[in-house]
């Protein structure tokens, strides 16, 4: 975690504000798996301190896959106020979520994550979405939706 993350203790909560995205090009999706974990992510992660959502959406996608998205092809499509545990630890999370237009990537290889290993990014098919395990599980149904939708999403 970088020094500016918005990610802090608040009583026995960590709050965290974060971005993510959608990224689509030609009926597929580009998803993050961790070597760790069994379910997959959208790419993104935390607003750093005087940080907009989508200047940080645009920023952790490039430091993430290397590849500079233009804030004109990003759309937001989501607010998720998410509450949940993980490795014993309780988290309030704001989550936002874009779709972003992927035509500035070049192609459908896979992607190591360049600023944390043992992290990936594949493409997969929309049409298949519904077989995968993402989380936060509640936004999987935003995938093919075209309408905003604020989510307020309690795994505990």
């Amino acid at each position: 975690m970088a020094k500016n993350d918005l990610s802090i203790m608040v009583g026995d909560y960590k709050l965290n504000v974060r971005c993510c995205a959608f990224i689509k090009k030609e009926g597929k999706v580009l998803l993050e798996a961790n070597d760790l974990t069994d379910y997959l992510v959208p790419v993104g992660g935390r607003c750093e301190a005087g940080e907009d959502s989508l200047s940080a959406l645009i920023r952790e996608i490039e430091e993430e896959t290397g590849t500079k998205v233009s804030k004109e092809d990003a759309k937001l499509i989501g607010l998720v106020e998410n509450f949940f545990s993980l490795d014993n630890k309780n988290y309030h999370e704001y989550l936002f979520l874009y779709e972003v237009n992927g035509k500035a990537f070049k192609n459908f290889d896979n992607i190591e994550v360049l600023d944390h290993p043992g992290e990936h990014e594949s493409w997969y098919d929309l049409d298949k979405v519904k077989d995968l395990s993402i989380q936060p599980a509640c936004v999987k149904d935003m995938i093919n939706s075209s309408e905003f939708k604020h989510i307020i999403n309690k795994d505990k």
